[in-house]
């Protein structure tokens, strides 16, 4: 039986839905200064036509947003001493950053890189390698510089908080890369195959095996 969705069953194990994490009403970046129309949110990979814009508290148009980046343009440039906040839905991770996490999962659990074709018994394994492979992302974008202005405006003067989440990213990846070893071994022994497969490839700190053909 082959894997019917990977993508979307990564994202529900993530919790990386395109409505599971919302900012709302959330202060945006760019000069506020009568001239100025292009801002930006905090966070990137907004949801598509998620995005709403809100000029003291009042819905203006977008006449142009880059997704990805989390860009956009009002029609007309907030007036001084004005509040910009947005409301929209986010996603750590973009459908193709998944399809490069679950090639690797694919490989880690010797099936070569389309994770669709899977058999049914590594599936666990093999989700469980792409979770650990997109915390270790997430752990390695924790430590990305992070604005003054979000810095003191958001969190005070916790400026540790960076490294804090890029620990706790990591811890959760080991986990993931913990179980995903544990749950292909208990395949190997239920068929009575030897549990640790005959090579191995080196991925960041972790080793990962793949199956003994």
């Amino acid at each position: 039986m082959s894997w019917l969705d990977p993508e979307l069953d990564l994202r529900t194990l993530l919790s990386d839905g395109a409505v599971d994490k919302l900012c709302y009403q959330k202060k945006v970046f760019g000069s506020i200064n009568g001239v100025n129309a292009t801002f930006k949110t905090f966070e990137n990979r907004i949801v598509d036509a998620s995005l709403l814009v809100y000029v003291d508290d009042v819905s203006v148009s977008i006449v142009s947003t880059d997704f990805i980046v989390g860009t956009f343009n009002v029609t007309a440039p907030p007036p001084s001493n004005s509040v910009v906040r947005a409301t929209y839905y986010w996603q750590y991770f973009t459908d193709a950053e998944l399809a490069t996490f679950l090639i690797f999962a694919s490989s880690s659990v010797g099936n070569g890189i389309d994770a669709t074709t899977v058999s049914s018994d590594l599936i666990p394994a093999a989700i469980h390698y792409a979770a650990g492979k997109a915390y270790e992302k997430l752990a390695s974008r924790a430590m990305e510089p992070i604005s003054t202005e979000y810095l003191l405006e958001e969190i005070g003067q916790k400026t540790s908080l960076p490294v804090e989440r890029s620990r706790q990213w990591k811890s959760m990846s080991d986990n993931m890369y913990a179980t995903a070893k544990r749950l292909m071994d208990e395949v190997y022994t239920a068929f009575g195959k030897r549990e640790q497969p005959a090579y191995g490839t080196i991925q960041g700190n972790q080793l990962h095996y793949s199956p003994q053909r």
